[in-house]
């Protein structure tokens, strides 16, 4: 059951400018909570973001019924496309063949599945000054799996 009022009870704007309606809050959020790979933290990031900027409620709404088996990061890189949220990109830009390098090594982690190989391939994409550090790491560590890869992005603050 979605909780909207845990979300605008969490989120406070000065934008007063954007009316969600309660339906509209307890519709987004629990379509929220049926994505995979999606957390509180995560559901009141996306609903403070809506909240903000209310014309894109639509777009997003529509963006999730369509795409209901992908995990939140696609979201992201969604709201991000569209204007919602803007990229901390950094200064290095990756080659295709960096990108497929690094593709090629996540797809043969042991436990790999898209939505992974995805979301790495992305936060390295917008952190390319981490490149070589990751895929290091991926190719001379083959015994690690998913989560030990997804907890060395976090160590690193990627």
């Amino acid at each position: 059951m979605a909780n909207g009022k845990f979300i605008s009870d969490k989120y406070e704007s000065d934008d007063k400018n954007v009316e969600l309606t309660d339906a509209q809050i307890d519709e987004l959020v629990e379509m929220l909570e049926n994505m995979s790979g999606v957390d509180k933290d995560f559901i009141v990031g996306i609903f403070s973001a809506v909240k903000e900027k209310g014309e894109y409620f639509e777009a997003i709404k529509n963006f999730i019924k369509n795409n209901s088996e992908k995990d939140g990061s696609y979201l992201v890189d969604y709201m991000c496309e569209i204007g919602v949220f803007e990229r901390n990109r950094s200064n290095v830009e990756l080659t295709d063949a960096q990108i497929n390098e690094l593709t090629e090594l996540l797809k043969n982690v042991s436990d790999t599945y898209e939505d992974f190989v995805y979301g790495v391939t992305s936060v390295v994409k917008d952190n390319g000054e981490f490149f070589e550090a990751v895929r290091d790491f991926v190719k001379n560590n083959p015994e690690k799996d998913s989560s030990d890869i997804t907890e060395y992005l976090d160590e690193l603050g990627i």
